[in-house]
């Protein structure tokens, strides 16, 4: 995006406290509640894509996320939550309240994994629309896992 439009504001809201995950939390698999969860990188390697991020003049976000909006707005002016090239500029809200200005809006969250192939031959291996799998990445029900193959 930088370099097709040098002279265009870039922000990234992003959720978390920086771009990657240098402090992911590996999952409790005895806690009965499975999540996916980014694999921990470098913190050395987020502050150098963060710093490069900067160096581009992207503006970066943390902490913070975009409200999408389920109802229309009165506000002409307001992001209605649509994605891609907007009619015009849009004030886009954050969970903090802050407003940011954007006539081009990519989403890069909510993609959720096609879990049916499993899901129709196993119901049981899916675990909070995820498949489970054990420490082999093989796919099993949770209470059964380390015995399934």
């Amino acid at each position: 995006m930088r370099e097709r439009f040098p002279e265009t504001s870039i922000t990234i809201v992003h959720a978390n406290s920086s771009v990657l995950h240098p402090t992911a939390k590996q999952p409790d698999l005895n806690s009965g509640h499975f999540n996916y969860s980014s694999p921990p990188t470098s913190v050395k390697l987020s502050k150098t894509l963060e710093g490069l991020l900067r160096d581009l003049k992207i503006d970066l976000v943390f902490n913070d996320k975009v409200v999408i909006p389920v109802e229309p707005s009165d506000d002409a002016g307001a992001w209605d939550g649509s994605f891609g090239l907007q009619s015009g500029l849009k004030k886009v809200k954050l969970q903090s309240g802050q407003e940011l200005e954007a006539d081009f809006v990519f989403v890069s969250i909510g993609n959720k994994p096609n879990v049916s192939l499993v899901e129709n031959v196993d119901k049981g291996a899916i675990t909070q629309g995820l498949i489970a799998v054990d420490e082999y990445l093989k796919v099993g029900t949770p209470p059964d896992m380390p015995s399934r193959s």
